[in-house]
C-alpha cells in the first residue's frame, strides 16, 4: 500500500514533481521500515507498562457512560494493534526470509516506479528546450507580445553563449 500510495501518483506528475516526490517516496519507504523495527521493540512493552487506571479521574456522571464506551473502544483498538503486531513479529521470527523478501520486493517495486517516473511519457520536453510563461496586461497586442518574446529568446541565447564562453 505504501508503494502504490507514494510511487504510483508520481507516474502522472510533472518532471519537477517527479524528482521531488520520487526521492521523498524512497525516504518514506526507508522510514517506514525503521519505524516498523522500532515498533517491534516498543509496542510489546506497552502491554505490561503504562497501564492507565481511568477510575482515578473525576468524571461527571453525564459523561461517565460515554467515557466508558470510548475507553472500551480505545482499549480494543490498542489490544488489536498489539496483537496484530505481535502476530506479525512472530511470523517474521519464524520465517525471516519471507519477511525480508516481501519488504525488499516492496522497496524494489518502489525503486522501479521511481526510475520509470523519470521518463516522461506525456509532454516530453527536449533537454535544450525552455518553456516559460509570461503574463501580459489585458489589451496587449499580439505584435508586442511577439516582440517581447523575441527579446526574451535573444537574451536567453546570449546567456547560453556567455556561459559556454566562460566554461572554455
Amino acid at each position: 500500500m505504501l508503494v502504490s500510495g507514494v510511487f504510483l501518483p508520481i507516474l502522472f506528475a510533472t518532471k519537477e514533481l517527479k524528482s521531488i516526490y520520487g526521492g521523498l517516496g524512497l525516504v518514506l519507504s526507508g522510514n517506514f521500515f525503521i519505524s516498523y523495527l522500532i515498533s517491534i521493540t516498543i509496542i510489546p512493552g506497552f502491554r505490561t507498562k503504562f497501564q492507565i487506571n481511568v477510575k482515578n479521574f473525576d468524571v461527571p456522571k453525564i459523561f461517565a457512560h460515554n467515557m466508558n464506551v470510548l475507553l472500551y473502544y480505545v482499549y480494543r483498538i490498542k489490544e488489536d494493534l498489539i496483537d496484530k503486531t505481535l502476530l506479525i513479529i512472530e511470523h517474521s521470527r519464524k520465517r525471516p526470509k519471507v519477511f525480508l523478501s516481501v519488504y525488499i520486493l516492496f522497496i524494489l517495486i518502489g525503486i522501479y516506479f521511481y526510475f520509470i517516473s523519470k521518463n516522461e511519457f506525456i509532454n516530453k520536453v527536449e533537454e535544450k528546450q525552455l518553456i516559460g510563461n509570461v503574463e501580459f496586461p489585458s489589451g496587449t497586442s499580439f505584435s508586442r507580445i511577439n516582440t517581447i518574446t523575441e527579446q526574451i529568446e535573444k537574451k536567453y541565447q546570449d546567456y547560453i553563449i556567455f556561459r559556454k564562453s566562460i566554461r572554455k
